[in-house]
């Protein structure tokens, strides 16, 4: 599976692919701080609908 996607998250679906959304934010150490081994027992099923807007990439609006 990729890694290192920007999560682009709705209703639950990570519409940019991001692993990150199925594995614990877990550090492997308090002095190194890594993530922990990247494994995730998950179910999953064929996304049938027409791929949404892909917004991840999208500027953020700035408030004055």
């Amino acid at each position: 599976m990729h890694e290192g996607a920007w999560p682009d998250l709705e209703n639950g679906l990570c519409k940019n692919g991001s692993a990150n959304v199925l594995t614990a934010d877990i550090p492997s150490s308090q002095l190194a701080n890594a993530c922990a081994g990247n494994s995730a027992l998950v179910y999953i099923e064929k996304y049938t609908s027409n791929a949404p807007k892909l917004t991840a990439f999208d500027q953020p609006a700035v408030q004055a």
